[in-house]
């Protein structure tokens, strides 16, 4: 059975932008998202838009067509043909022209790579295993002052307590974000403290068995050119 790729109306202009990207935007493209694959935030589109040298809308709207794209790719499992077939065919049923075609062939090795590489996908099931299906903290911050200790008439301070103020803020995949602000005192803060230097201390713990008895990973590689083979 033929295949072809299911783009809807709304998708069909993120796939005409993507499809005329340079081969420098593609290449910076294809790093970004071996590193931080298509999680869609503020920071992450920011310094997408930076590296094509768009705004952050159009990031927006490259990522999101590029997870769609990809998704179908390692959905159906295109092989290297088909998938330029189908980008092919996708050009000329939106109305382009032959110079369009001419543009995707100059670096259709550069997209089958990027479309079909087993680096982003790897780096998809860590982020989730990473994040499981709960949310997970994504951010820190606390907030230290003194607060003032009244008299019983209220007319004088007898003295001052130290606060010490957290904020967890955790997100889960689909980005929706929720505040835990909770208060500390010195003890408390203490054993917190030992609560993280124990769980510190059995990570260490799991890296040590790295090359021995399982496989430790982590950090996923920068792009390094087309390399993909046929099938």
């Amino acid at each position: 059975m033929k295949k072809m790729l299911l783009l809807n109306d709304k998708a069909i202009p993120d796939f005409l932008q993507f499809i005329k990207l340079t081969k420098e935007q593609l290449h910076e493209l294809h790093s970004f998202l071996r590193r931080k694959g298509f999680e869609i935030g503020i920071e992450s589109c920011w310094e997408l838009g930076t590296l094509l040298g768009v705004q952050s809308r159009e990031a927006i709207d490259l990522l999101t067509i590029s997870q769609f794209l990809f998704d179908q790719v390692q959905k159906f499992n295109f092989t290297n043909e088909e998938l330029v077939t189908a980008i092919q065919e996708a050009i000329q049923n939106n109305g382009q022209s032959a110079d369009a075609i001419k543009v995707f062939e100059a670096q259709r090795e550069d997209y089958i790579a990027l479309l079909r590489d087993p680096v982003i996908q790897e780096g998809i099931k860590i982020r989730d295993l990473q994040s499981g299906i709960i949310k997970y903290a994504s951010d820190f911050k606390s907030f230290c002052d003194y607060r003032p200790l009244f008299s019983a008439d209220r007319k004088e301070i007898k003295g001052f307590v130290p606060a010490i103020l957290v904020r967890i803020r955790t997100k889960d995949d689909f980005g929706e974000k929720q505040d835990i602000i909770f208060q500390l005192n010195e003890d408390s803060l203490n054993e917190l403290i030992e609560f993280t230097t124990d769980i510190k201390k059995k990570l260490t713990t799991l890296k040590k068995y790295e090359g021995e008895k399982i496989k430790i990973i982590g950090c996923l590689g920068e792009y390094k050119g087309t390399n993909v083979e046929s099938k």
